[in-house]
């Protein structure tokens, strides 16, 4: 036997070790759940519009401008498979909103840094950003670009482009706008929150052992006005 072959079968055979070690140390030792923080979203103020039904909801059209989210006190969350599955987040994201103040004219882009992906085991964290997983290397950013707004009677709908691992597909991202309020030192934000679930698979993802066909993302906004 060559000493080529007898070298792919040892790496063939690493890799599969590798694969099973990782699916037997996420099964022994799952991660801690992530949760989003408790936010007291009490004293936002907002228009409301009522609906074709009657009923109330918040008006984003209040949002005049150029938008960025606020770092400390923004949050994007995802769980993979049910809600038990493993849960994380990415720390580092941008959130930019631009508006007339007509439904219209709202543009919502999202830039996230792949490797910032967490999930409270440095182990899987490394492991996520391999090639079979977020395949950091390659595709660094995860984005997703809106089209159009639309208003349903409970919320809004960002209909537009999701890209990951270098494929792009449509998507409907619900959201609701919760209000405005005034920092401390008196600038002033608004918040939004939602989430949607898509397939990892439709953007060429491997599901199966490890990787369900199922996960949510979820997000919550502070942003202020670009001066």
């Amino acid at each position: 036997m060559s000493r080529l072959r007898i070298f792919g079968i040892i790496t063939i055979l690493l890799l599969v070790l590798s694969t099973v070690l990782y699916i037997v140390y996420v099964y022994l030792f799952p991660n801690p759940s992530l949760e989003m923080q408790a936010h007291d979203n009490s004293g936002l103020q907002a228009d409301t519009i009522v609906s074709v039904t009657g009923q109330s909801i918040s008006s984003i059209t209040g949002m005049n401008g150029s938008y960025s989210s606020v770092a400390d006190s923004s949050e994007l969350f995802f769980v993979n498979g049910s809600s038990s599955g493993t849960t994380g987040k990415f720390k580092d994201f941008n959130v930019t909103i631009s508006s007339d103040g007509s439904l219209e004219s709202i543009q919502i882009e999202v830039v996230i840094e792949a490797k910032s992906v967490y999930t409270f085991n440095e182990i899987r964290d490394s492991h996520l950003q391999d090639e079979e997983f977020f395949n950091t290397e390659n595709f660094p950013k995860i984005s997703f670009q809106s089209t159009s707004i639309e208003q349903t009677d409970t919320a809004y709908l960002a209909m537009g482009s999701m890209t990951f691992l270098g494929v792009a597909n449509e998507i409907v991202l619900p959201f609701k706008y919760l209000g405005s309020a005034t920092y401390p030192e008196g600038n002033v934000y608004h918040v939004l929150e939602g989430g949607f679930v898509f397939n990892p698979g439709d953007f060429g993802m491997d599901v199966g052992l490890t990787i369900a066909d199922v996960s949510e993302a979820k997000f919550h906004l502070e942003v202020v006005e670009l001066k």
